[in-house]
């Protein structure tokens, strides 16, 4: 078995990291911000992922 496993793990989280991405830059709009700015984007993205995981 190669790539350590899992059982499908990583589908379902490559199916919802293209959403997750873009309720971030929803998210980042609702505060005022520039979701174009993809530094904000981004660490609104991550900060999700940390809460999410």
């Amino acid at each position: 078995m190669r790539g350590g496993g899992g059982g499908g793990c990583g589908e379902a989280r490559g199916k919802n990291l293209p959403w997750f991405w873009k309720r971030s830059g929803e998210l980042v709009t609702k505060f005022g911000l520039n979701a174009e700015n993809e530094i904000i984007h981004t660490l609104a993205f991550l900060a999700g992922a940390m809460v999410w995981s």
